[in-house]
């Protein structure tokens, strides 16, 4: 997979308060990648998948199914990541449109991971692309 390194990705962060007692900062992310080759969805996903899977220590597969992104067809996939001091849940879909990839990553703490899930899955069905 190529990305344009000469365009910076369009990235917005949304983080839980920082309460000092929680060890992991729960958070949603967008991020817009304009992709320097034209990729049809499943053949994206095949790379992305293969990505994470080497690239997340502790990496454990719970779901990965087909989703609708911004009226869009899409992927969700979501895993677990355990490092020596926690496991941390994480949820992302992503589609392309017009040469770019939309990806939006959700990552709790597993004992927030559920608690927060049904705000995040309304964020996500928000989602617009202009």
């Amino acid at each position: 997979m190529q990305i344009d390194e000469n365009i910076d990705p369009a990235l917005v962060v949304f983080a839980a308060p920082d309460v000092g007692t929680d060890p992991f900062r729960e958070n949603v992310n967008v991020v817009v990648q304009e992709l320097t080759e034209l990729y049809m969805l499943e053949e994206y996903s095949t790379l992305a998948l293969n990505s994470v899977e080497q690239l997340i220590q502790g990496y454990k597969l719970v779901s990965y199914s087909d989703a609708t992104v911004a009226g869009n067809p899409g992927k969700k996939l979501e895993y677990t990541s355990t490092t020596d001091a926690e496991t941390v849940g994480f949820m992302q879909v992503w589609t392309i449109k017009d040469g770019k990839v939309y990806v939006i990553t959700y990552a709790a703490g597993k004992d927030d991971y559920a608690a927060f899930l049904p705000t995040v899955q309304d964020m996500i069905t928000s989602f617009k692309i202009a």
